[in-house]
């Protein structure tokens, strides 16, 4: 099999991942110990020639965090300098292929080994499909009776197909052309999806009905759905140190430098990265990814969450089903509420919408440098920014943004 250039989209602000990505690109965002963008390259790997990386919003952490090369695969940047939507961002790559055809995929979303060996076993120009029961949230294929793509429509509000695009393609460079061709969409951008819609009334493109792993990550709970998928496939690998006296039930890496004291209990697959300490007497459960140069302390329970480089929950507190960034501080007696009483499925605040999460229990995401004052309590959903600041004593029943807010019970 001829190994192909990939495409790999990631110029984007990935607003709806805000406050993470407000100092991250969401590409880079990481689920143990390994950007999204990583976990990709991992599995196209065997497929694929070299690394083409479109980029844009902090497009400097790009180099900084994955260099040149990822585990051996050339990498390679270009940049849109101007977001302009997907299509624009696909054609900042056209004059410097060298290959016939390409693979193109999003730099933000996980596509899974299998997924990526039937996309690169098919012959010609292809399209990887899957269903799903929330079509709504998706572009949706509608094939011919040829099997060729007949239609891709954005978002459908009426049933139209429940078989999905999970933007894998294996296209002709030609396709590229059609940019000069395409117009803006109604959110005012030029779309890859518009010039694959053209491309295919001209030259077929297969659609590839698939049971392959596709995780697309829009919405911050989409990180846990992810992290859960990789580490319940995880092996162990354990560099640091395990004092007589921790328990360790499932499949453990401990990162160089770290340690887990006695009398912390570890259930479950669980990541932590290098330089941590865990423990005396914490209790740590179902999925979690834990970052470098972590602190997790006594009294202190985390559940099924994702905690990013140098954050620090250091005793008496709970953090369940939740996503924190660097450097956050989860103060003492700090709780995360993730049940609602009514026990519906939690809702959080996105871009001035009221999303549902689809799930049952959701805790809360916090930006990098947050400092939560003691004894804060937060409301399932409910997030806290950049830098954000509480009260000792606060109740968070809304979202914290900015620098400088702060939210106490008084003020509610």
């Amino acid at each position: 099999m001829q190994k192909l250039p990939v495409i790999l989209l990631a110029a984007g602000k990935g607003t709806r991942l805000a406050p993470l990505t407000d100092t991250i690109p969401k590409p880079l965002l990481r689920i143990a110990g390994v950007p999204i963008i990583g976990h990709t390259l991992r599995q196209i790997q065997p497929y694929a020639s070299e690394a083409i990386i479109v980029i844009g919003h902090k497009k400097e952490a790009f180099e900084q965090t994955i260099g040149t090369q990822f585990e051996g695969l050339p990498l390679r940047y270009v940049e849109q300098t101007r977001q302009q939507g997907t299509g624009h961002a696909a054609v900042q790559v056209r004059g410097i292929l060298d290959s016939d055809y390409c693979y193109l995929l999003y730099g933000d979303d996980y596509y899974g080994s299998d997924l990526l060996k039937e996309l690169a076993g098919t012959e010609g120009n292809s399209i990887i499909g899957v269903r799903k029961t929330d079509w709504q949230r998706y572009g949706v294929l509608v094939p011919g009776e040829d099997g060729m793509l007949a239609d891709l429509v954005e978002k459908p509000e009426e049933f139209i197909s429940d078989l999905v695009n999970t933007g894998a393609y294996k296209l002709n460079t030609a396709f590229l052309e059609e940019f000069e061709r395409v117009q803006e969409s109604p959110r005012g951008e030029l779309e890859l999806t518009d010039m694959v819609r053209a491309y295919a009334k001209h030259s077929p493109v297969r659609v590839v009905k698939s049971r392959g792993t596709w995780i697309p990550v829009g919405y911050p709970w989409d990180l846990l759905t992810l992290a859960e998928y990789l580490l319940s496939r995880m092996d162990s690998d354990i560099k640091g140190v395990i004092e007589v006296g921790a328990v360790v039930k499932g499949k453990l890496r401990l990162g160089a430098g770290s340690v887990i004291k006695a009398g912390a209990y570890l259930d479950g697959n669980i990541a932590i990265g290098e330089n941590c300490t865990i423990g005396p007497n914490c209790y740590i459960r179902n999925f979690a990814s834990i970052g470098d140069g972590c602190i997790v302390g006594a009294s202190t329970e985390i559940k099924g969450s994702i905690l990013g480089n140098g954050t620090k929950a250091p005793h008496l507190a709970y953090i369940p089903d939740s996503v924190l960034g660097n450097n956050v501080n989860y103060a003492a007696g700090c709780v995360t509420a993730n049940l609602k009483h009514d026990d519906s499925n939690v809702r959080a605040m996105i871009k001035g919408e009221l999303i549902d999460t689809g799930r049952r229990k959701f805790g809360t995401v916090i930006g990098d440098n947050a400092r939560l004052g003691i004894n804060t309590s937060i409301y399932p959903g409910r997030m806290i920014g950049y830098a954000g600041r509480t009260l000792p004593g606060s109740v968070v029943t809304e979202n914290v943004q900015g620098e400088t807010a702060t939210v106490h019970d008084e003020l509610q």
